[in-house]
């Protein structure tokens, strides 16, 4: 990698991302404290990605949904598993027969809004004026087996046409995430930066909150529209989303070993979108 994601998000923070906005309701703070609540205007793509021309399309694809979830039980994120997800990201969607409210108008506009059910659930998500193509976020059941909480994290969307995928060139994508870590973990929002390499069809990224403490490092190949990975304990899955690679989502768990400023190995899981540069 010729700029290290940290480089890039820096010399990017008229454009970075508020992850307080709409909805989050921990500490997580920007980068740039001036910076705007939107995210980066996809006209500003980075123009050395090569990839075939298609003209502009604003509204939903044709192209089924696709994206992924986790699920760990009894508030354990060690108990991370792969599980289905369905349903209309503009709407609601099912996970593991669990419908779930994944947007409301009050919250579009937002980078996150939350819904719950009288304190039996809690869910939140992006909103879709920040990430068009894509949902994701996370939902918890209170109270569950064992009087334990139930985690899920997911992405969904409409996924790049693997025709329409860019075949050369390298470029940056910025976003929003929402994860939890440690043995007592609470979901927070926060931000995301990747790079992606389609020459060697690679994407490295980071998730993080704090103002960048502790960043979860994320690696994965790429493979048609989709990608996954491990690195340093952490397993990713996800997607490009939109017309032409506009945008990326997915979801990670796994037992992070290298988090810088924690000496022990940490569970994690979370999911992000991100939007090109």
């Amino acid at each position: 990698m010729k700029k290290s994601i940290l480089t890039v998000f820096v010399s990017a923070a008229a454009l970075t991302l508020s992850a307080c906005g709409g909805g989050g309701d921990d500490d997580t703070q920007p980068v740039d404290p001036k910076a705007t609540s939107s995210v980066p205007n996809q006209a500003n793509s980075s123009g050395n990605v090569n990839q075939p021309s298609q003209p502009a399309n604003t509204g939903k694809q044709t192209t089924a949904a696709a994206g992924a979830a986790f699920f760990a039980d009894q508030n354990d994120l060690t108990t991370a598993r792969p599980i289905g997800v369905s349903g209309d990201r503009d709407s609601v969607i099912s996970i593991n027969g669990h419908n779930i409210t994944v947007a409301r108008p009050e919250f579009e506009d937002q980078n996150f809004g939350t819904t719950s059910d009288d304190g039996k659930t809690r869910t939140i998500t992006n909103g879709r004026n920040i990430m068009s193509y894509v949902r994701f976020g996370f939902h918890t059941e209170f109270g569950g087996a064992g009087n334990g909480k139930q985690h899920y994290v997911f992405a969904l969307g409409d996924p790049t046409p693997t025709d329409k995928m860019p075949t050369s060139g390298d470029t940056y994508y910025i976003g929003l995430s929402t994860f939890a870590m440690g043995t007592n973990p609470e979901f927070r929002t926060g931000l995301s930066s990747f790079h992606v390499n389609f020459d060697e069809k690679t994407i490295d990224g980071e998730v993080y909150g704090d103002s960048r403490v502790n960043p979860i490092g994320l690696g994965g190949k790429i493979n048609g529209n989709a990608f996954s990975g491990s690195k340093d304990g952490v397993e990713m899955q996800g997607h490009f989303y939109g017309p032409q690679a506009e945008q990326v989502g997915g979801i990670f768990k796994g037992t992070a070993t290298d988090i810088p400023g924690i000496d022990e190995p940490t569970p994690v899981m979370g999911s992000f979108g991100a939007r090109r540069l």
